[in-house]
């Protein structure tokens, strides 16, 4: 077999398997327990999900009820945290409407920081 076609197969496998590597969606659960914002969007108490797919900045992150998409956050904070924390822990702030808007979600070793809403 021609070297080319051998490394034509071999760069075929990989790029897919790198491409599915960066495309990992990552999913937590938590739970709020009164109404809280999310930029303009307030959360009803009940049981959330949120996705992201890499750590970082400006990490796009989003945030569903019932499988469905609630509020997408573009430009949130993804960071690996070397002390434990309770899953789904919420730290939330009142903003200046003086509703309680939610700015970081505290899992086992991974938080989720909200930017305050432009």
């Amino acid at each position: 077999m021609p070297k080319w076609v051998c490394l034509s197969a071999l760069l075929a496998l990989c790029i897919p398997v790198s491409l599915s590597a960066s495309s990992k969606v990552h999913k937590k659960q938590f739970k709020i327990t009164e109404p809280t914002q999310v930029r303009n969007v307030v959360l009803a108490p009940g049981h959330y999900e949120v996705t992201w797919t890499r750590m970082g900045t400006n990490v796009p992150v989003t945030i569903y009820r019932h499988k469905k998409i609630v509020v997408a956050v573009p430009d949130a904070s993804v960071v690996e945290e070397e002390t434990p924390y309770n899953t789904g822990a919420l730290v939330t702030e009142k903003n200046l409407n003086g509703a309680q808007e939610l700015k970081e979600i505290e899992f086992s070793k991974v938080a989720v920081m909200l930017p305050p809403h432009p």
